[in-house]
């Protein structure tokens, strides 16, 4: 019916027009919602992805597809197109296009996302000028993927208000089947839906195409809905062990279902960028980095794993380097503090995170940034000018859309700049029903639910408690352990 593109991990936005059919009348209809989703349409959906890597490596002749079918709650957005689009024609006053953003953001059941990677809804991501290339990215009456490379136009002073503001022309090829095909700019910046033919003959642009600025699209979400769905942790479990590191002992995710779903909304949102975990001795902050190095994608985003006490006799200039060295980045070559004609506390501001800021763009090659300090209330920052170069660091979240940072513990208060994009997230002791639910998950993969799972969850967790009481180092690690092992070896059998 249509082209979509991933915004999320198991989120495709598309054209409202390509699945109205899976919508009926709203009971009482106002002016932008005349229609609501189906709640029985999700047997009639499915999204099919092309994967090209077979045919790029030279390993497959053509385009390996994989279907998915849509969750039970499968519309997380949408806003119709205008009435008279429907009807393949044009409101006499493009004006009343305001409002009608013809998008559908459709809720998988799983996540591909989290292999394929998704597109950012970018503010920057604005509506190029005419005669800018650009790229359309589509399923042409249903065949496999194509794209092709036009340039925009622009039509005379007649619709000078409504062109690009509310839709944008451009003169890519397109057919049936293309509503919906992401439109990129020559910075491959996704900047709009391609959503039909223009049916302005009298403007004087011949054969073009409209769509819909994904501006629009993005402030119609943050409006409607400010709290965007975002994947249930049950959707995708990392019930397995973590890949071990000396310095962040992994196992089983356990009770941190809050704090993955504040991920996946800072990383598909873009809020909160700033995060600090607190709570409790032993409760499991430090896992918590664990967990998101994880659970993130390495092809889309690029975690940078610090320690207090590795870095806190760190001067600002070393601190800068090892950030730099840590995400894989050319280190640049600095000015000394000696040399910079200004203040010690502009060096650093203006110096050195500003070069590291340019470093890190360099190196992320289009993914998100996350950095992340561990234990910082067990080791306190004492290198000269190191603070500061941490803060202004941290400041730069208000500015920098790809960049996050989460720390484990931060002492002290945070700057008042950035309060707007940052949240406490606090980590409290796992409970009985934590446990019992990690069992059921991870049983349900397999596709099976041993008897004695109750008894043995709520066996594990008395011990668990034991080991709080005792005051043990890593109390959570012997559940974990315990868990994991209990689900290996009933698997195995």
């Amino acid at each position: 019916k249509g082209t979509g593109i991933l915004i999320g991990p198991n989120l495709v936005l598309t054209a409202w027009h390509v699945v109205s059919s899976l919508f009926e009348p709203a009971l009482e209809p106002t002016q932008r919602d005349r229609f609501l989703p189906n709640s029985k349409a999700q047997s009639r959906i499915t999204v099919i992805f092309d994967d090209l890597t077979g045919i790029l490596d030279g390993r497959l002749e053509k385009a390996r597809p994989t279907s998915y079918d849509a969750h039970v709650d499968w519309c997380a957005a949408h806003s119709e197109c205008h009435p008279a689009e429907l009807k393949q024609t044009l409101p006499p006053d493009l004006k009343e296009l305001n409002g009608f953003w013809d998008y559908a953001v459709l809720r998988l059941a799983k996540t591909p996302g989290l292999e394929r990677l998704w597109a950012a809804l970018d503010d920057r991501a604005v509506v190029p000028p005419a005669k800018e290339r650009m790229v359309l990215f589509q399923h042409p009456a249903g065949q496999p993927m194509r794209c092709d490379s036009s340039v925009l136009v622009k039509p005379d002073g007649t619709y000078a208000d409504a062109i690009p503001h509310l839709r944008f022309l451009h003169q890519a090829n397109a057919v049936g089947g293309s509503s919906g095909g992401p439109c990129f700019d020559r910075q491959f910046m996704f900047f709009g839906l391609h959503q039909g033919v223009w049916q302005k003959p009298e403007d004087g642009v011949e054969g073009a195409n409209r769509g819909v600025p994904i501006t629009q699209i993005k402030q119609h979400i943050a409006q409607k809905i400010p709290n965007f769905p975002v994947p249930d942790p049950a959707e995708t479990p990392v019930w397995k062990r973590l890949t071990t590191d000396p310095d962040f002992p992994g196992g089983p995710i356990i009770g941190c279902d809050a704090f993955q779903s504040l991920l996946w909304k800072s990383a598909i949102k873009g809020s909160p960028k700033f995060i600090v975990i607190n709570g409790p001795e032993g409760s499991g902050k430090s896992f918590r980095l664990t967990v998101l190095s994880a659970m993130l994608p390495d092809s889309g985003h690029l975690k940078l794993c610090l320690r207090a006490e590795a870095i806190s006799k760190f001067t600002a200039l070393d601190l800068a380097k090892e950030v730099c060295k840590t995400a894989g980045a050319q280190v640049p070559n600095f000015v000394q503090a000696e040399d910079f004609h200004s203040s010690v506390n502009a060096w650093v501001r203006d110096e050195l995170v500003q070069k590291v800021v340019q470093a890190l763009d360099v190196a992320r090659s289009g993914r998100l940034v996350w950095i992340t300090i561990a234990d910082l209330n067990r080791s306190a920052i004492q290198g000269d000018l190191a603070s500061d170069f941490l803060l202004s660091l941290y400041d730069q979240v208000r500015t920098v859309e790809w960049l996050r940072i989460v720390l484990d513990d931060m002492k002290g208060d945070v700057l008042s700049t950035i309060r707007n994009v940052m949240e406490y997230h606090r980590v409290e002791y796992v409970t009985r029903d934590d446990t019992e639910t990690y069992l059921n998950r991870a049983f349900a993969e397999f596709g099976v639910m041993p008897e004695g799972l109750p008894n043995f969850a709520r066996y594990a967790f008395w011990e668990y408690q034991e080991s709080l009481n005792k005051g043990a180092v890593l109390p959570m690690a012997g559940l974990s352990n315990q868990l994991f092992n209990f689900v290996e070896v009933l698997f195995r059998k």
